[in-house]
């Protein structure tokens, strides 16, 4: 492989040539969602050798397996990479992954079908070690980051179940979850809890609203608590060094069915940011309890539709160093971060090894009409990932860090 950008670039053009967009939503049965990646990437694996798997039974949310073994000594490292984007929405030229003035155009640019790329052709460099050169590598392609993180959920779930055959004998050392981090180490982020909060009331004529109870009204006085409490927020004793603490809003509201009546019903969707200071289930306390305190209104709440754990940063600066220090070797500073969006990265907590977020490009660019990852990020990407796999000193050093951290 003479250009691995140029290799990173052209498999990049072809991931985003492939719609993939999550439902936001939960998943009816017949949805296919990220099935026409998974499709590629095994035919992807089987061209170069690879041992590729499907990894999930609900139909639109299986993930992809691509295993590479290496030297049992070095060790066993994950690489993830969501197979999911944001919906384009009225963006035409979304799937083109088009270059220019050195940036790559497209949907999943920078979230993360960019990253993705870098991994994969990470990958395929690697194979072409001897084997006893490299460690083993398993690279995840997860489905369903962007709503339900389904995908990771039930990788995790199976390897705490019965550990996959092929890591028998080595020792998983480390996951490196991709997202667009300008080639800072995440070690630290928050969490979300989404729900749906509604008032009740009685419907009626507006000529006389006395004989009705208006939605709207009540939940006006769920809003003005919910600014008092974000507020309150904003000076908790909860605040985490590297990504602040925890925070809320209101995003949407709906009510009513015509100006003429008295809304029986009014809803709002909240968004609770989890510092890693905080726990899921203390947050969930807290904000029912708040909840409670608006005055006479009664407020009725879903379960929560989006849980994403917070990442707790307690074992992950060892590899994150490792990674940071390979990064500078390019001429890059780097260091250890934290930030306050949330990925899927913490479900892999339960495997009780460091894991961080990393990868190329950008967080402002995810998401946006006209996504785009810089070019120069995805070379100094491809070379630090494969700097870090290559060198037998890499996993020795982790093992190293890992063992002081534990004295």
């Amino acid at each position: 492989m003479s250009d691995p950008l140029a290799a990173v670039i052209e498999l990049a053009q072809q991931l985003i040539a492939i719609p993939s967009p999550s439902p936001m939503r939960p998943r009816a049965g017949t949805d296919r969602g990220e099935g026409a990646m998974i499709e590629y990437l095994m035919a992807w694996s089987e061209q170069r050798g690879f041992e590729a798997s499907v990894v999930g039974s609900s139909p639109g949310a299986e993930s992809l397996t691509v295993w590479l073994p290496g030297n049992p000594d070095r060790g066993l490292f994950l690489l993830d990479a969501h197979l999911d984007t944001v919906p384009a929405g009225d963006w035409k030229d979304a799937f083109q992954g088009q270059v220019v003035e050195g940036r790559l155009l497209g949907r999943g640019a920078c979230d993360v079908k960019g990253p993705m790329a870098v991994m994969l052709v990470t990958l395929e460099r690697l194979s072409r070690l001897p084997e006893s050169e490299r460690p083993s590598v398993l690279f995840v392609g997860s489905a369903d980051e962007e709503f339900g993180q389904a995908g990771v959920s039930e990788v995790v779930a199976r390897w705490q179940e019965s550990p996959p055959a092929f890591s028998r004998g080595r020792e998983l050392r480390g996951v490196i979850v991709a997202e667009p981090t300008e080639l800072h180490p995440v070690v630290a982020h928050h969490g979300v809890l989404r729900w749906t909060a509604s008032t009740i009331g009685q419907a009626a004529h507006s000529s006389r609203p006395e004989l009705g109870v208006n939605a709207i009204h009540a939940m006006s006085h769920v809003v003005g608590h919910w600014e008092q409490y974000a507020h309150r927020l904003e000076t908790a004793d909860r605040v985490h060094p590297l990504c602040g603490g925890p925070r809320t809003s209101i995003g949407v509201i709906r009510g009513g069915s015509a100006v003429n009546i008295v809304p029986a019903l009014c809803e709002i969707e909240i968004d609770r940011r989890v510092a890693p200071t905080e726990t899921i289930e203390s947050a969930w306390r807290e904000v029912m309890a708040e909840l409670k305190q608006v005055g006479d209104i009664q407020v009725e709440s879903s379960e929560p539709w989006c849980v994403s754990l917070p990442l707790d940063d307690s074992a992950n600066h060892g590899l994150a160093q490792a990674i940071c220090e390979r990064v500078q070797r390019l001429g890059v500073d780097a260091m250890p971060i934290g930030v306050s969006f949330g990925t899927h990265a913490p479900r892999y907590q339960a495997l009780g090894v460091p894991v961080v977020v990393w990868g190329p490009g950008s967080i402002a660019q995810a998401h946006t009409l006209g996504e785009w990852i810089d070019l120069g990020q995805l070379e100094l990407a491809s070379e630090a990932l494969y700097s870090c796999l290559s060198d037998a000193d890499f996993a020795a050093c982790l093992s190293l860090r890992s063992a002081r951290g534990s004295q």
